[in-house]
């Protein structure tokens, strides 16, 4: 029984250092990362809330659906491809 726990531990380091596992917590910091710089991204939309206002006045939905499109891909361009960096923590 030891002798198989044995080879299982060294089974898993060798493929940890191959690549082909990955620990948990580095998948779960790169996912909060991820989420991380997706909220930032999105919620910069609210800066475009004059640009909005402006477009509801002259334009209508059409206008406020141009605005708002175009700042939410602008917001998500990237960021399935993107390669992310870790924020530093808060002090």
């Amino acid at each position: 029984r030891l002798a198989k726990e044995q080879a299982d531990k060294t089974a898993m380091d060798n493929a940890l250092a191959r690549g082909e596992l990955v620990r948990a917590s580095d998948v779960l910091k790169t996912y909060e990362t991820v989420f991380s710089t997706v909220r930032d991204r999105v919620m910069s939309v609210q800066s475009k809330a004059p640009l909005v206002r402006d477009a509801a006045i002259k334009d209508g939905v059409p206008g406020v659906r141009e605005i708002l499109g175009a700042s939410l891909a602008e917001a998500l361009d990237g960021v399935g491809a993107a390669e992310l960096v870790e924020k530093p923590a808060a002090a």
